[in-house]
C-alpha cells in the first residue's frame, strides 16, 4: 500500500466522522429559546403575578380555594367555596407601578423564576390531598410566562422559597388573615 493511498484514506475516515458529528449535533444549531426578561421588566406591563392556594382535598361544600392576582394597578383577591370556582368573596384593592415593581423585585429575590418545567409534572392537581398546594404564575395575555407549584407536603416543581412567597403575596392583601378566618386552607 502507497503512502499516497494511505493517506487518502486517513482523510476519508476523518471527514467521515466530522460528518456523521456534524449530522448528530444538527450542525451546531440549537433550537433558540425565549428566555423571559427578568421579573422587574414587567412592573409596567399587562403582566399579572398570581398565586392560588388550595386546601385538602374534601368534600364540595368544605373545599376552600384562594387566589392573588398582583398587577400594576390593582391586587384582587378571590376566595372560592368547592371545585366549580363558586366566588364567595371578591375584593380588589389598588396597587402601582413603583409598589409593583418592588413586589416582582422582592419575587425575583425568592426564586419565583426558578423550578422545573417538566410537562409530567405541569399540574398540581391530586399531589398533596390532605394538605395545600400553592401555584404560582406570572402570566400575560392569558399566556404563562412563568407557572410552577408546590404543596405543604414537600412535593413541588417550584425552586424558589415557598413560604417566603406565600407570605409576600398575603402580605400584598390588607386583613387577609381576617379575610381567610373561616377557610380551610
Amino acid at each position: 500500500m502507497s503512502l499516497r493511498y494511505f493517506i487518502g484514506l486517513m482523510a476519508t475516515v476523518i471527514l467521515l466522522i466530522i460528518l456523521i458529528i456534524l449530522l448528530v449535533s444538527g450542525f451546531g444549531s440549537h433550537p433558540i429559546r425565549n428566555k423571559p426578561a427578568p421579573l422587574y421588566t414587567y412592573a409596567d406591563s399587562t403582566a399579572v403575578a398570581q398565586v392560588t392556594i388550595a386546601g385538602p382535598i374534601t368534600t364540595q361544600s368544605t373545599h376552600n380555594q384562594v387566589t392573588i392576582a398582583v398587577g400594576t394597578d390593582q391586587v384582587v383577591f378571590e376566595a372560592f367555596q368547592g371545585y366549580d370556582g363558586q366566588v364567595i368573596n371578591m375584593q380588589s384593592f389598588p396597587n402601582s407601578a413603583n409598589s409593583y415593581d418592588a413586589f416582582l423585585r422582592a419575587l425575583s429575590t425568592l426564586g419565583f423564576t426558578t423550578g422545573s418545567n417538566n410537562s409530567k409534572n405541569s399540574n398540581s392537581q391530586g399531589y398533596c390531598p390532605f394538605g395545600s398546594r400553592y401555584d404560582f404564575q406570572l402570566n400575560e395575555y392569558g399566556n404563562d410566562i412563568y407557572h410552577f407549584w408546590s404543596t405543604s407536603c414537600g412535593i413541588k416543581t417550584y425552586g424558589g422559597d415557598t413560604s417566603g412567597t406565600i407570605n409576600l403575596f398575603q402580605a400584598q392583601v390588607p386583613n387577609y388573615s381576617q379575610l381567610t378566618a373561616n377557610l380551610s386552607l
